[in-house]
């Protein structure tokens, strides 16, 4: 069978498994006229020297035989007949698409799908060996260690292919190896002593482990497979997420890289890795899922990152990372003399999450966000900031800039003061004062305030704070003439209490329209005593 019938018989793993009429529907029409054609005796002769002629001249006495042997007579086959329509056996035909077809020959059908399964795994292993034998790593090392050609790559007891790599070879050997498989290796665990049963009256291989340590990679197809279910909270921030689709598929092939940092008795040189590789795929290798879940290359990454630290934003480093459709034809259409690689697509979440990461190395002091927040304000404050925060606890944090400080003394008479819980996900208040700039008609951030309580006598006495800042700045007392609150009591009362003198407080109006919308039930009109018509049409209405 040729490569297009191979591919035209290939059915995903939920056609192969969903049943009797999910197989049939995945059958071609090309596949129905082929299964003569699979059952045509070969023309070679077979180990034993029979040639064709006499091949069908045996098959048709075995034929005339099994007649000759059968039991049934005409109405009894007749009879048979009836009972298998009655009773509707799986080995009726069934007509789908104008072709009928039986359940043998579906699983005959399902058998040679199988069986070009595990012979293209066979092409891929003995691809990957003869791809191992002419690995220049493989050979660099063999030439500098002083390996024996017939012993580059041998076969351990348990099947596995053993060779050795020097250890400024392994990396570079291990990206090129995944590149050209189109999988990756994980490590499983952190490194290991390969061997702590070693003492004087060990044998001389015994011996030769001490030091050494054994590494575990995986294919990252490895573990049990879930299916998708939408968004889901989980993670480290128990924030909402679109789960993806799993590629696991319990992949049993890995390679263990035993570290060999001393010259051993069977003249091998120090300071290589002794490579046990059993390769067992049970997947295709290179193929499209597989490389949406590969890792990008450490290439790639330093080459966003500068671009990210150049200033350029998302859209642009799509833009010039991501292949225009023209281009990804021309790559199609190269015939497979191109390898894909994870790096030729690129998406929106790769760079956003680098960008993140960078981000997070620069905003945090500490690993601790206590004794971060602390260095920030200290820094701060070494840079003429406001500040005000608990340097004990870290149960508030308040700040503000110079140039911040400055705008509240010009356009400080009206405030706009607003509060936001679960702040950066966690359990936290946000306070934030707000002007207005009248010359651009924007409203300008002024103070922030970060705080885990949300007190009044906590937002006093950072309000306390600002006021006796501005109270210098302005060389006369910082008296607002009214303040614009969402409402919060606890806001009020504070603000109550640090300007006393005749403050104007008005109420946000897209929160007060909140709150009537919230609060304006059908209860609170009194329906309760309005009948099930009167209480329909009233919320109609």
């Amino acid at each position: 069978m040729n490569a297009p019938d191979a591919e035209q018989m290939s059915t995903t793993d939920g056609q192969t498994n969903g049943g009797l009429d999910e197989a049939l529907r995945a059958l071609s029409e090309a596949l129905i006229r082929r299964l003569a054609e699979m059952d045509a005796p070969v023309s070679d002769k077979n180990s034993h020297g029979i040639g064709d002629h006499d091949r069908e001249d045996d098959r048709e006495d075995d034929r005339e035989d099994d007649r000759d042997d059968d039991p049934l007579t005409d109405n009894d086959e007749e009879e048979e007949e009836q009972r298998t329509e009655a009773n509707g056996e799986k080995n009726a035909p069934v007509a789908i698409d104008d072709t009928t077809v039986s359940a043998d020959d579906i699983k005959r059908t399902e058998h040679r799908m199988a069986r070009l399964e595990s012979n293209h795994l066979k092409s891929v292993q003995d691809a990957v060996r003869d791809a191992l034998f002419s690995d220049p790593y493989l050979l660099g090392t063999a030439e500098e260690c002083g390996i024996a050609e017939d012993q580059i790559i041998t076969r351990d007891s348990k099947g596995r292919m053993v060779f050795y790599l020097k250890a400024s070879y392994f990396q570079d050997w291990k990206a090129r190896h995944q590149i050209s498989i189109g999988t990756d290796f994980t490590p499983h665990g952190s490194p290991r002593p390969y061997s702590t049963k070693v003492s004087r009256s060990s044998s001389q291989g015994m011996r030769d482990r001490a030091g050494q340590t054994k590494t575990r990679f995986d294919c990252h197809c490895r573990g049990v497979k879930y299916e998708a279910k939408g968004r889901q909270r989980g993670g480290k921030s128990g924030k909402v997420r679109l789960r993806k689709p799993s590629n696991k598929c319990r992949c049993m092939s890995h390679f263990n890289a035993i570290y060999q940092p001393n010259p051993t008795s069977d003249g091998k040189p120090g300071n290589i890795y002794r490579i046990e590789y059993c390769f067992q795929h049970n997947h295709r290798l290179g193929g499209k899922g597989n490389i949406g879940t590969q890792q990008k290359s450490k290439a790639i990454k330093e080459r966003i990152k500068a671009m990210l630290l150049r200033g350029m934003s998302i859209s642009a480093i799509m833009h010039q990372l991501t292949m225009d459709h023209a281009a990804f034809t021309r790559l199609m259409e190269g015939g497979g003399s191109q390898r894909l690689s994870r790096d030729q697509f690129i998406t929106y979440d790769d760079v956003y999450n680098i960008l993140y990461a960078l981000t997070a190395k620069q905003m945090r002091k500490d690993d601790g966000p206590v004794k971060s927040a602390k260095l920030w304000m200290e820094d701060l404050k070494s840079q003429d900031y406001f500040t005000y925060y608990d340097s004990d606890h870290g149960l508030y944090h308040g700040f503000s800039s110079p140039w911040q400080l400055n705008e509240l003394r010009r356009w400080g008479d009206v405030l706009c003061f607003d509060g936001t819980h679960h702040a950066s996900g966690q359990d936290t208040y946000l306070f934030s004062i707000v002007v207005k700039n009248r010359e651009t008609g924007c409203g300008i951030p002024v103070a922030f305030f970060l705080t885990k309580s949300q007190q009044a006598n906590v937002l006093e006495g950072w309000l306390r704070q600002l006021k006796a800042k501005m109270d210098l700045l302005c060389n006369r007392e910082f008296q607002p003439t009214a303040v614009i609150t969402d409402q919060g009591q606890n806001e009020i009362n504070a603000i109550r209490a640090v300007y006393p003198n005749d403050v104007r407080i008005f109420y946000c109006a897209w929160h007060v329209l909140q709150a009537w919308e919230r609060k304006l039930t059908l209860q609170n009109l009194g329906s309760v005593h309005l009948s099930v018509n009167e209480r329909a049409l009233r919320k109609d209405n």
